[in-house]
């Protein structure tokens, strides 16, 4: 996609030190940033969005995708619950840390998982490696500055919602 070809941009001519300081860290970086395009691509055929409510499928659909009860890594990544690639990447990392330097995979998952968090607060409670890589990467001075709520010209608004609760 565009921002995955921008994110390699950045990392290849403006900050190469994004890309991991060994080719085994490049290599994990590409794998955080290809999975979770695959958990944006997902979230964004199924989750409503503060721009558009409606339902964009049934809501079994949408309970199955975020169903934390079955992440069956055996169905292939298109039928897979969103529980699956957060499976998979707690199993991937190590404690808080996917790499020893921030790389540009550490951000686009950093950006994905808070987007999973805005919906769900509790989405990352199961799977304590990628909740302390999230609270650390949360707390780096540079992601405060991009994510603090109560400074209005750095805002990172709330894209997708949880669907309206039907009365």
């Amino acid at each position: 996609t565009l921002e995955l070809a921008i994110l390699n941009h950045i990392a290849t001519h403006i900050a190469p030190q994004l890309n991991g300081a060994t080719p085994t860290e490049h290599a994990t970086s590409q794998m955080l940033m290809c999975e979770s395009e695959d958990i944006y691509v997902k979230l964004s055929t199924i989750q409503p969005r503060t721009n558009n409510l409606q339902p964009k499928c049934s809501p079994e659909e949408l309970q199955k995708f975020w169903d934390p009860t079955s992440p069956s890594l055996k169905l292939h990544n298109r039928d897979q619950s969103l529980h699956a690639n957060l499976l998979n990447l707690d199993n991937f990392a190590t404690s808080s840390r996917f790499t020893r330097t921030t790389t540009i995979g550490d951000c686009k998952l950093f950006s994905t998982l808070h987007m999973l968090s805005m919906i769900d607060a509790d989405v990352l409670k199961p799977y304590d490696n990628l909740s302390a890589f999230y609270k650390r990467f949360g707390s780096l001075p540079e992601t405060v500055a991009i994510t603090d709520q109560s400074n209005e010209i750095t805002q990172f608004p709330q894209y997708f919602v949880a669907p309206p609760v039907e009365k």
